[in-house]
């Protein structure tokens, strides 16, 4: 998928955008929970990541954690850093994002 093909389909869709943008020394749980039920999350996360979203919530990851996934995966080709992102989110403790 190609940037902006999957939003359309995205469970935060017409969420306020503040909701995502939070303060991560306290995440948002109500955010995560829509992450967490995202059909499209990990092509959100995949898309944070290559495009360097420093900031807010995307594929149900906090910015940290999306950086420590980034510079995992930087050096290698696209097609495999995007497999290797994909395993990564389908292995995502959804748990911790229930209250």
């Amino acid at each position: 998928m190609i940037l902006g093909e999957w939003q359309p389909k995205a469970e935060c869709l017409g969420e306020d955008t503040d909701f995502f943008y939070i303060d991560e020394r306290s995440p948002n749980q109500p955010a995560m929970q829509v992450c967490a039920r995202c059909s499209v999350r990990t092509q959100c996360l995949i898309t944070a990541i290559e495009t360097n979203e420093r900031w807010g919530i995307w594929g149900g990851m906090l910015s940290q954690e999306r950086s420590r996934l980034r510079n995992a995966v930087i050096e290698l080709p696209r097609n495999e850093s995007r497999e290797i992102l994909a395993e990564v989110a389908k292995a995502t403790p959804i748990h911790r994002w229930r209250t």
